[in-house]
């Protein structure tokens, strides 16, 4: 019950700024968990463009980065994702 009650103020704190928005859409289109900010998670310059293309490639955020599976309290050699 208290999910329920809480899941339209989440949706609307969301909606508030791009990254919010761009992962709203993702979750609808792709579904799934925002990305992971902890330490040993790949770094990402634009969060909303990750999600933007993963929409577009049809991809999870862990299958775009190659990182399916992977526990992110461990140390990994991560590629940058930028697409500058």
């Amino acid at each position: 019950m208290g999910v329920s009650l809480f899941l339209p103020l989440y949706i609307h704190t969301m909606q508030r700024d791009e990254q919010g928005r761009a992962y709203l859409e993702y979750n609808v289109q792709i579904g799934g968990e925002p990305f992971a900010y902890s330490e040993g998670a790949p770094y990402v310059e634009d969060i909303a463009e990750l999600y933007r293309d993963c929409i577009r490639q049809g991809k999870t955020w862990q299958e775009l980065l190659g990182v399916v599976g992977y526990r992110f309290d461990e140390i990994h050699d991560f590629k940058l994702y930028d697409k500058r």
